[in-house]
């Protein structure tokens, strides 16, 4: 039995499509297809029952895949112990937030690129919700973003969190990249933070109210740089990474607002679906978590 079919097979069952498959596998869908009915045939069973255009295991489908998943590992385990190592996926597809591709991503794909040099990395950036939508669907691998996933086939583990900070444009004249402000008085100023349910517009909403502050007026932006646009060019004050904003600050452009009290950091998660055949994505989930950590670290010296 050809264990390429049985992981075409996995995967096709575990994300639910041929198509996601031969994404995930950098395969065709003929490939993927043309694999699927040679295994039915080898075994004598339908695997899957092919109604409403969609996929669904069969009993024995679902039989199989149990066993499949074991064989798989197996591979893995062989591999591991024979010191044969990996080469690692023709493809590796890392999706991430902004916040991490103005902060710590290039690190990372300098790591990546040693370690892996032939892959392919495909990089997507998108906001949390929608690198969650991906990764569920099985178009990218892994990814970090900004809040936890749920999933019985999905793992993750959480990183160090970005601190975050008000940012405005420098005053005219200003000898310090650093301001004091009320929190009832910045209630006045157009505040500029991320999409409307994301975790740091909840964090601004819930600051100003435990401090009993007047609601802010609020505007949701879902690019980061365009805050910083904004910013830059005196509209309003914005809620951004402060890894992020200390450069500027340095560059004399923004300054960093402080209250009597600071926002809630931006939570991170590494996010990543378990290849049965491959220990790959888990050495890249720790490299993500070293990184993460190095970046941590190195902060929090900056501004100690």
């Amino acid at each position: 039995m050809n264990l390429r079919f049985l992981e075409a097979f996995y995967w096709v069952a575990t994300l639910g499509s041929a198509t996601r498959a031969a994404g995930k596998l950098s395969l065709t869908q003929a490939a993927i297809s043309s694999r699927l009915i040679a295994l039915e045939t080898e075994l004598g069973v339908r695997l899957f029952d092919r109604r409403d255009r969609r996929l669904h295991l069969t009993a024995d489908g679902r039989r199989l895949l149990v066993h499949a998943e074991r064989l798989l590992d197996l591979q893995r385990d062989i591999r591991r112990d024979l010191g044969g190592g990996e080469q690692g996926p023709p493809v590796l597809r890392l999706g991430a937030i902004e916040s991490i591709a103005h902060t710590w991503l290039m690190p990372l794909f300098t790591r990546l690129r040693e370690r892996y040099p032939q892959s392919r990395l495909e990089l997507t950036i998108e906001t949390s919700q929608l690198l969650d939508e991906h990764l569920r669907r099985g178009q990218i691998d892994l990814a970090v973003l900004a809040l936890p996933v749920h999933g019985e086939s999905l793992r993750q583990l959480a990183l160090p969190s970005l601190p975050m900070v008000f940012a405005c444009r420098r005053p005219a004249g200003a000898r310090s990249g650093r301001l004091r402000r009320r929190l009832a008085d910045l209630a006045r100023e157009q505040i500029l933070s991320f999409q409307r349910g994301s975790q740091p517009n909840t964090a601004v909403i819930d600051l100003f109210r435990a401090h009993g502050a007047p609601a802010p007026h609020l505007h949701s932006v879902s690019s980061l740089s365009a805050m910083l646009g904004l910013v830059e060019r005196g509209f309003g004050v914005a809620t951004l990474p402060r890894a992020v904003v200390e450069p500027l600050v340095r560059a004399g452009r923004i300054s960093v607002v402080s209250t009597e009290s600071p926002l809630a950091p931006l939570p991170l998660f590494v996010a990543w679906r378990p290849d049965p055949a491959s220990d790959t994505l888990d050495r890249v989930v720790a490299e993500i978590g070293a990184i993460a950590q190095a970046h941590a670290g190195a902060d929090h010296h900056k501004n100690s």
